[in-house]
């Protein structure tokens, strides 16, 4: 259970150097809902404006904007999360490599701790 535990560690570590991307992605999704709120007020007032027609200004709106809003506001979580991933990628590699040398070093530890034999070989 004890390396269930540390894994849960090293992975909420992980989290926490990472936080400004989860950060990002907290600020596009308030920013796209406030947006969108403040969209459909305008949107709302063009339709009572029109009057009759409203109800079609109403569905452009809708069609052609919201495709826009949806699609950029994928975009840019896609590129959020394209770089939390190539953080974690880099702090896992990271990891990876402190892991083996600090194996290299308790192995070569033990290696000078044991006595060597004496090379013997032709006096010149």
């Amino acid at each position: 259970m004890g390396s269930l535990m540390d894994n849960f560690k090293r992975g909420y570590s992980l989290l926490m150097k990472t936080m400004p991307y989860v950060g990002m992605r907290l600020v596009i999704y308030g920013v796209y809902g406030l947006g969108t709120i403040v969209y459909f007020i305008i949107t709302f007032l063009l339709a009572k404006l029109f009057g009759g027609a409203g109800g079609i200004v109403m569905l452009v709106a809708l069609g052609v904007f919201g495709a826009f809003f949806y699609w950029s506001r994928r975009y840019l979580l896609y590129m959020v999360k394209v770089g939390h991933v190539a953080v974690f990628t880099e702090l896992y590699a990271k990891f990876k490599e402190l892991k083996a040398k600090a194996a290299e070093a308790l192995s070569g530890r033990d290696r000078e701790a044991r006595p060597q034999p004496a090379e013997t070989g032709p006096a010149a």
